[in-house]
């Protein structure tokens, strides 16, 4: 989809009002200068600006999917979302891992956690600039889709910046979308309407049937990139010895889901869970 046709797509979802002024674009756009400066060495001008306000539903499909998406937090469960496209990110992580930018982009891949951690500073210090509300990174958003799940307002102010980078070499677009303020306190709204409650019954029931892939990791080591690059097949890496009883299961971002220790069932290789995620009531007793 082209930079103009995506803008059409936004204005229609938000109505067909067209651009929103204000917004905090005259905040973060000098941020984002400083942090690509500052953090990764890189020279970048930004080269338009544009805000749009849309429903939590409608804000995955204003983010591009083959983007790295970083989930925002702050107190009282307010919640954000920072989007790198494609082109943005493969640009700030060559820049980050290499001290330059190449003739020519790496080919397109799949973004990763590692790299969502590369790109956390950039995102920490454009915030930094905004008095208001304080978000900070807090993990990464698997997949545009996966948006409204991991948000908690109803609205949402998005800011979009055309950026270039590297004197021109390459160009990248940077999405921050920050809650707008509820148009009436929960109290004032009363009980929802029949037909809104059955909606979001069906809602629920539709999500919490959906599929949600888990790892179990018993460790986590570092090693030299050397000794990685040496591994063959054969090799061994030695665990600590509470490995087996220190089975962490982790949902998307490397959320813990619970804790448990690794054993059999059935011949299959099996996790006995022992607790749920930090701060989650105790797990009932066996046969409860």
């Amino acid at each position: 989809m082209t930079g103009e046709a995506h803008r059409a797509l936004i204005r229609r979802m938000a109505g067909g009002a067209g651009p929103v002024p204000g917004g905090d674009a005259p905040a973060l756009a000098p941020a984002l200068i400083r942090a690509a400066q500052d953090e990764f060495g890189l020279a970048l001008r930004v080269t338009a600006t544009e805000t749009i306000d849309l429903p939590i539903a409608d804000l995955a499909e204003a983010i591009p999917c083959e983007g790295l998406i970083l989930r925002l937090a702050g107190a009282d469960g307010v919640t954000g979302a920072a989007a790198f496209d494609g082109a943005l990110a493969a640009a700030l992580l060559e820049q980050r891992l290499t001290g330059q930018l190449g003739a020519t982009p790496p080919a397109p891949r799949r973004f990763t956690r590692t790299d969502a951690a590369l790109l956390h500073d950039f995102a920490a210090r454009a915030l930094a600039a905004l008095a208001s509300p304080a978000l900070a990174p807090a993990g990464r958003i698997e997949a545009a889709r996966l948006v409204p799940l991991a948000l908690t307002a109803r609205c949402y102010r998005m800011d979009v910046f055309d950026l270039s980078l590297g004197g021109g070499a390459r160009e990248g677009r940077f999405r921050l979308a920050l809650p707008l303020a509820e148009a009436a306190p929960a109290a004032a709204r009363g009980t929802a309407r029949p037909a809104a409650a059955a909606w979001a019954a069906a809602l629920r029931a539709s999500v919490g049937a959906a599929h949600a892939p888990c790892n179990a990791v018993m460790a986590r080591e570092s090693i030299p990139l050397g000794r990685l690059r040496a591994l063959k097949p054969g090799d061994l890496l030695p665990l600590a010895a509470d490995a087996l009883n220190g089975v962490r299961l982790e949902g998307a971002g490397g959320a813990v889901l619970a804790t448990g220790r690794l054993g059999q069932s059935q011949g299959h290789r099996a996790v006995r869970i022992a607790a749920g995620p930090p701060g989650a009531p105790p797990l009932p007793a066996p046969g409860d």
